[in-house]
């Protein structure tokens, strides 16, 4: 399991906390992903409610590829299943979509693109930095019922900090168990190389 948290002031005008728990199934390399954000306000804009979630089941055919089903309670107050399908080729990701809250129905596409090297920067006494990739995202209403597009209808909910963009640098989602247990050789290897000496009375 992973578990990914933070608390403090969102959006310029709401205090809360938001965070994800990603549960690895044992046999399969797929993952189950709880998200939510609690605000004590109202955040405005496009996040609208004070009270956002998500519950999904990722199936990864490989560590680039995977479709997940779920349901969101959005931001707008409406509830409903979610269905992506998503493809990496390289650096360049592309998520077709499709949402549903209350009568509001919305299938759109999303192209995200790599900005910089997925290696960080060294750390410094002091580091700028901004987004590691960027994502254009274009979607239609596809309710008939319904006449007018709110723009805050229907959005998917997107944490300040995701694992899927912020961890193992920056894989873009292609996080799941195969992968992280292919990093182990790498990080132990760099715990000898650079750590064990310093460590006093090391039991090694």
């Amino acid at each position: 399991m992973l578990l990914n948290a933070s608390t403090g002031r969102f959006h310029f005008s709401a205090w809360g906390a938001q965070g994800e728990l990603q549960v690895f199934t044992p046999v399969v390399p797929d993952v189950i992903r709880l998200r939510g954000a609690l605000y004590s306000s109202a955040p405005g804009a496009l996040e609208g409610n004070d009270k956002v979630g998500a519950v999904s089941y990722r199936r990864l055919w490989c560590p680039a590829h995977w479709t997940e089903i779920g349901w969101q309670l959005y931001g707008d107050g409406s509830a409903g299943p979610t269905f992506e399908w998503t493809r990496w080729a390289s650096d360049i990701g592309t998520t077709l979509f499709v949402r549903q809250g209350g009568q509001s129905q919305f299938a759109g596409i999303k192209i995200t693109a790599q900005l910089t090297p997925r290696q960080r920067m060294k750390t410094r006494f002091a580091t700028l930095a901004g987004p590691s990739r960027h994502s254009e995202s274009l979607r239609s209403m596809i309710q008939h019922e319904i006449k007018y597009v709110q723009p805050a209808s229907v959005r998917a909910l997107n944490l300040e900090a995701d694992p899927d963009n912020d961890l193992f640098d920056g894989g873009g989602g292609r996080m799941n168990e195969i992968y992280m247990k292919s990093q182990l050789y790498r990080m132990r290897e760099a715990f000898f190389r650079y750590t064990a000496s310093n460590l006093e009375n090391s039991a090694l």
